[in-house]
């Protein structure tokens, strides 16, 4: 019944606004399209975008949106529901695994509440339904691993346990692999390879649980295999070339598109990734007493072998994408859940012993503290520092939304510090529901007028242009005008632009897009070679100005 009420309520929260406003370029809509083209097309085994081979991810997550197209049609909400789902999916896992520790709802109330799964749960990218695949295998193993134990001590056995968890961990790593190729696997096994020589138990565990780890391998291969290998002769070996070599091994090896960061990049990501529940991660960490030496096969030791595998799950994956010479925010991704679990452990903790006023929950004050005293930072940079790109947007337009998120959090912190040492479940109650609030009003106020920005006016440009009209852009990603146009759109140099606009096409319209930047050198450009090529002719062009983008049109 629980468990009912809060995936409810989180799918609520993440749905809240998805669908009402434009896929932000350039990585939302080339998912989107190539779904779209698939429907259009009829061939669901091949991605194509902008009527190209697409060869930068596998096919799984275009087929959640496919099916996603086919239920709600095609639509901004639809492209984004597969992360929906995978972000209440999130939840869920934190709520099965902290169920056997006593704090479930504490658990997944603060996953749902993180600030990263509730924006990335909005985007129609593929990295919320690989963050839930990677964490599903090792919450699934972790069950799998806990049940074995406690059977084990139980009963004195050694024989196959828990069958289900091992093999759901393998078809988790599956359907990973399908979505973004190898770090599906990779992560979950390296984990779990660590924490088993961690607590000593490599060789029983391979031992005892051989018939489930092979059918949960051949499940693996079930899954993922036939695709791969039906592309890989599909293309000639293409895709297996672009996609393992250029697409995973040389993006870890080298800088791809401009994303070279310095190794510390993701400390600051994690940071602003896991609030408002950054401020008690040090006590979490902290909390635990790493000098005992703990057996954590031991039945009395259900909790330090939880905080063991939390810790080993998050430095493999803050680690290994540390040491990436390419880096994303969105990587941190699967390295955030397990940090949400020590988080809740601690303030579990709180909850048992707030009621004995004292020095054991000083650093609950301490978290409290600093959490609106980073509000009131995030208030003053925003009206100062930030204030001068935030006008670029839309003047003053985001200047109350941020007072509105710093006020509540802030207030909320106040009254959640005057209740922190007698009853920390109001406190984290206050906070929680502060946080909630504030994602709300940022998500309408903030994250959504960014998205109409980045737009600047291509969806209602494109849903209003003729079929017969021809439109090409100039130096910028044109996949979010074939997806609103449902066509094919030329990304075209300066010179390209100028053949496209000034061959004879009988009195016909041509259109482009490029942003503001580059027009004052393309119109140079004319001017230097439009006298002595018309040839009495006439080239007119008519900028429409939008925030971001400028409109063209040509008429001979």
């Amino acid at each position: 019944m629980y468990l009912a009420i809060v995936l409810v309520l989180s799918l609520l929260l993440f749905v809240f606004d998805t669908g009402s406003f434009p896929l932000i370029s350039p990585d939302e809509p080339r998912y989107a399209e190539t779904a779209r083209e698939m429907i259009e097309s009829g061939d669901f085994l091949s991605p194509i975008c902008n009527y190209l081979p697409r060869f930068d991810k596998p096919i799984l997550f275009y087929w959640l949106e496919v099916l996603s197209f086919k239920v709600f049609g095609i639509n901004e909400f639809a492209a984004r529901f597969p992360s929906v789902l995978a972000g209440s999916g999130m939840v869920w896992l934190s709520y099965i695994l902290a169920s056997r520790h006593g704090f479930p709802l504490l658990s997944a109330s603060i996953t749902s509440s993180t600030l990263v799964f509730f924006l990335c749960s909005k985007l129609s990218i593929t990295d919320m339904v690989l963050c839930f695949f990677i964490s599903a295998a090792l919450v699934f193993f972790y069950l799998g691993y806990s049940n074995r134990l406690e059977r084990k001590q139980k009963f004195a056995l050694g024989g196959s346990i828990s069958s289900k968890w091992f093999i759901s961990t393998w078809i988790m790593m599956g359907l990973g692999f399908l979505t973004k190729g190898p770090i599906a696997v990779f992560i979950p096994i390296l984990v779990i390879f660590l924490f088993l020589f961690f607590v000593k138990d490599l060789r029983s565990f391979f031992n005892h649980t051989k018939t489930e780890l092979w059918l949960g391998f051949l499940g693996f291969l079930l899954i993922s295999l036939p695709w791969y290998v039906y592309i890989h002769f599909k293309t000639n070996a293409a895709f297996t070339r672009e996609f393992f070599f250029n697409h995973n091994i040389e993006r870890y090896l080298q800088e791809h598109s401009g994303h070279g960061e310095p190794f510390w990049f993701f400390l600051p990501v994690l940071l602003v990734s896991l609030l408002p529940w950054t401020v008690f991660l040090p006590q979490s960490l902290f909390s635990f007493d790493y000098s005992q030496k703990y057996n954590l096969q031991s039945s009395k030791s259900v909790t330090q072998r939880l905080i063991g595998f939390s810790i080993i799950w998050f430095l493999v994956v803050f680690l290994f994408f540390s040491l990436s010479q390419t880096k994303l925010v969105t990587y941190i991704l699967p390295g955030i859940l397990p940090l949400n679990f020590l988080v809740a452990r601690w303030w579990h903790e709180k909850f048992k012993s707030s009621k004995s006023s004292g020095y054991e929950n000083m650093d609950l004050i301490f978290g409290l503290v600093f959490f609106a005293v980073l509000m009131l930072g995030a208030l003053v940079l925003s009206l100062t520092v930030f204030k001068p790109a935030l006008l670029k947007l839309d003047a003053h337009a985001f200047i109350l939304p941020i007072i509105i998120i710093a006020s509540v959090c802030c207030a909320a912190s106040i009254i959640a510090m005057t209740a922190a040492l007698h009853q920390a479940v109001v406190s984290f109650n206050f906070l929680l529901f502060a946080s909630i609030f504030s994602y709300l009003v940022l998500n309408h106020f903030i994250f959504k007028p960014y998205a109409l920005y980045r737009d600047s006016g291509s969806k209602y440009f494109m849903q209003n242009l003729k079929a017969s009209e021809k439109l090409t852009t100039l130096k910028i990603h044109q996949t979010r005008f074939c997806f609103y146009g449902k066509r094919k759109v030329e990304k075209l140099g300066k010179k390209q632009l100028y053949s496209y606009l000034t061959e004879n096409t009988d009195d016909e319209v041509r259109y482009f897009v490029s942003k503001h930047r580059y027009i004052q050198g393309f119109e140079r450009f004319l001017d230097k070679k439009i006298a002595p090529s018309m040839n009495g002719s006439d080239l007119f062009i008519d900028f429409k100005n939008s925030p971001r983008l400028f409109y063209g049109k040509a008429m001979l």
